[in-house]
């Protein structure tokens, strides 16, 4: 059986990188899988073990994208000296730490904790390619709306199954133990980001109107990450940007008048002390931040080295949490995460490209680029992103106009005019 596997799996894969390259919207549809089924699917049913590494469904994905994107012609043209001055030294640090920690722990352990991190590049790195090919925003315009309305249906599912849920409050689904809240926080970021996009780029009322549901299910959600995250792309949105400004602020007029109308009817009572739990429940918080601190003191304390270039994937990040148990999860930070495998270069390196792609996201007033940025930004203080924002990450960090100026094809109607591309 072993070596069947090993037979079916090239074969498979070969197949899949054909069929995405051949229709690239099977790619749009595996990244929007991944969002939609991130509460009820966790992703960990191992297909195979190959060299005493397994190998599960997320791992499929990012090699078939990844193959698909590098050998789609195009796709990787117009890559700029100041881009190759960012990633070549962060993919550097990144092959130094599994090449080391393969040397110190097994493959199959510096493997599976650098699964994550490659997913992540994978997924980004697809989305950035077909970024240079003709229909990227028709694609992404359609990855939007469905997504999004997906995302709305499957919260409204989970608040008819178990309610709204509440902060702290954890159940068991498919042996992994979520929230119970109507979506995870990494669902509720991409509804929250997607659906500020279809508020400030569509003309049609009802797209709109499915945006401003999906900020109402955010809400909802109870995540005070993507709270903050959104919050800080709305007002980043206010400040930079004078032809979203009014329309931001109409939504938050209108809204709060219905807000104020349900508040006077009592309609808000159960939702309201769901909400002051949440915002008086520090318990999380202040144990992310002992825990966060307490990994970096270590790192600090190996070494100028591992400073630089962080420590060999398979580390672990075994700490003493307050109440003196040993935790061993990744830290609730992804700069954090960073700076603990790839050192202060990759991590700066990381920080370097979100903030060029914001700086050319207000040159070109996108401002569903400006958007995306920020609350990816916002969301990594707090959380590591997942394998499914890629996408959203690859225009925070190139901005989406790229392939509609050089293809000249129309973006669609998505009420924003055409932007040129940037030179920096």
């Amino acid at each position: 059986m072993h070596y069947l596997q090993m037979l079916m799996l090239p074969a498979t894969v070969a197949l899949l990188v054909v069929l995405v390259r051949q229709f690239p919207w099977l790619g749009w549809l595996t990244a929007a899988f991944f969002v939609v089924s991130a509460y009820d699917f966790s992703g960990y049913t191992q297909l195979a073990n190959l060299g005493g590494i397994a190998i599960y469904p997320a791992d499929v994905a990012a090699i078939v994208l990844l193959a698909a994107i590098f050998l789609t012609p195009g796709a990787l043209r117009g890559l700029r000296p100041v881009e190759l001055w960012i990633w070549v030294p962060l993919g550097l640090a990144i092959v130094l730490a599994l090449f080391q920690g393969t040397q110190d722990f097994g493959l199959g352990v510096a493997a599976n904790e650098a699964r994550g991190l490659f997913q992540l590049i994978a997924f980004t790195s697809w989305a950035w390619g077909r970024m240079r090919l003709p229909g990227f925003e028709r694609h992404l315009r359609a990855f939007t709306i469905l997504t999004a309305l997906a995302l709305v249906v499957d919260a409204a599912y989970h608040i008819h199954q178990r309610g709204i849920g509440q902060v702290d409050q954890l159940i068991e689904i498919n042996g992994q133990m979520v929230t119970t809240r109507p979506l995870v926080a990494g669902q509720a970021l991409v509804l929250g980001l997607l659906a500020l996009a279809l508020i400030i780029r569509e003309s049609r009322l009802a797209l709109r109107l499915l945006g401003v549901a999906g900020l109402a299910i955010v809400a909802v959600c109870q995540h005070r990450s993507v709270w903050v995250a959104m919050a800080v792309a709305l007002v980043v949105l206010v400040l930079a940007s004078p032809r979203i400004r009014g329309r931001v602020l109409a939504l938050g007029f209108v809204s709060g008048v219905v807000l104020l109308v349900a508040y006077s009817a009592g309609s808000l009572d159960p939702l309201l002390a769901k909400f002051n739990l949440a915002y008086h429940s520090r318990g999380t918080l202040d144990d992310r931040f002992l825990s966060t601190q307490t990994l970096i003191d270590q790192q600090n304390a190996k070494g100028t080295s591992a400073v630089l270039l962080g420590q060999p994937f398979g580390s672990g990040f075994m700490r003493r949490a307050a109440s003196g148990q040993i935790e061993t999860f990744a830290p609730h930070n992804y700069y954090v995460l960073l700076y603990l495998r790839v050192g202060l270069v990759g991590a700066i390196c990381f920080v370097i490209a979100l903030l060029r792609g914001l700086r050319i996201s207000l040159k070109r007033r996108d401002a569903r680029a400006v958007a995306w940025a920020v609350g990816l930004m916002a969301y990594a203080l707090t959380y590591n992103l997942p394998v499914y924002v890629g996408p959203l990450l690859a225009v925070a960090i190139t901005a989406g106009a790229l392939a509609e100026h050089q293809s000249h094809e129309p973006e669609g109607r998505t009420g924003d005019a055409r932007v040129p591309a940037a030179t920096a």
